[in-house]
């Protein structure tokens, strides 16, 4: 339980170092923007407007950290099944890496891709409705995409617990 904490403790302060950073550079050269910025959101209709980042801030911290959460939990699982770090690095680098390219890649998995987790580790698309625009599937949508997160990490957490519990049954 506490390496999991530790786990999703560590994830949150690099994303929001990474987001702190990402505001250092946008200072350089010019002066820091308010929330009513404009960004680009997308319909199923095929039609786009201009809304305010504010607007979609919540939604997209809260799949941030969903995912942060889903991918510290996957490298967890991955570290209780392998022994060698080195092994875990690739082939957590390969799974979420190579998901994430897959689902929004790969045409025949649009048409199931409202169910697998990996689809929503990029919540700026989710949130502005691209990803849903982009591949015709309406329930691709900040909802689904926090049930299917929610539900993905428990099971991860079930698993890892079940792994743990298992390898100490072994050892005895």
């Amino acid at each position: 339980m506490l390496r999991l904490l530790v786990g999703v403790i560590v994830g949150m302060i690099v994303l929001f170092f990474l987001f702190g950073l990402c505001l250092l550079c946008g200072l350089i050269g010019s002066s820091v923007g308010g929330l009513q910025a404009p960004i680009l959101f997308y319909t199923l209709e095929g039609t786009t407007k201009f809304v305010s980042i504010a607007s979609l801030l919540f939604k997209f911290l809260v799949l941030s950290i969903l995912g942060i959460m889903l991918i510290v939990n996957l490298v967890a699982v991955f570290s209780r099944w392998m022994n060698k770090q080195m092994t875990c690095f690739f082939v957590s680098l390969i799974v979420v890496g190579g998901l994430m390219w897959c689902v929004q890649e790969i045409a025949p998995l649009h048409s199931i891709m409202q169910f697998l987790p990996f689809t929503y580790l990029n919540p700026i698309q989710i949130v502005t409705q691209e990803l849903m625009t982009t591949t015709s599937n309406s329930q691709v949508n900040f909802m689904f995409g926090t049930i299917i997160l929610v539900i993905s990490n428990i099971l991860l957490m079930g698993i890892y617990y079940w792994i743990q519990k298992r390898s100490k049954e072994v050892v005895v």
